[in-house]
């Protein structure tokens, strides 16, 4: 093949990979598999959480508001899941846009065996929301 082919080639494949069509089939089925894994947390689905985090679906996909499927497991008491996916390397110091925390989730509706799971794998006990409010104190 001659360096003019080549070339041609090259250029081809480049400009394939930074149209917008190319580009959003990709974004478009990393956050659909981010809003499955926060449904089947929400839902209590532990079987569909393995079988995304499986696929290697990101573990922290969060949503508009930066609410990580943690937060969500934190939030709903469902302790199963929240141990899977800390498992699966989830950021438990991760903050949601208003400054939340899957430990200030578990907390704030009493789920205490989420909140000791968060606190032996690393959640961060001083941590202040944007209002002030630490997790001991919303606990109380």
């Amino acid at each position: 093949m001659n360096i003019t082919k080549t070339l041609f080639i090259k250029l081809v494949l480049f400009f394939m990979m930074l149209s917008p069509w190319a580009m959003a089939d990709d974004t478009t089925s990393d956050i659909d598999a981010g809003v499955e894994l926060r449904n089947a947390t929400s839902d209590g689905n532990i079987e569909k959480v393995k079988e995304l985090l499986q696929k290697k679906v990101d573990v922290d996909a969060a949503n508009e508001f930066g609410i990580t499927p943690l937060m969500l497991a934190a939030e709903a008491n469902h302790i199963e899941i929240a141990a899977l996916l800390m498992a699966n390397g989830a950021n438990v110091n991760a903050r949601s846009r208003d400054g939340l925390t899957a430990l200030i989730y578990a907390a704030e509706e009493g789920n205490a065996e989420i909140s000791a799971m968060l606190v032996e794998m690393g959640a961060n006990v001083h941590d202040r929301t944007h209002k002030g409010w630490k997790d001991l104190m919303i606990a109380a």
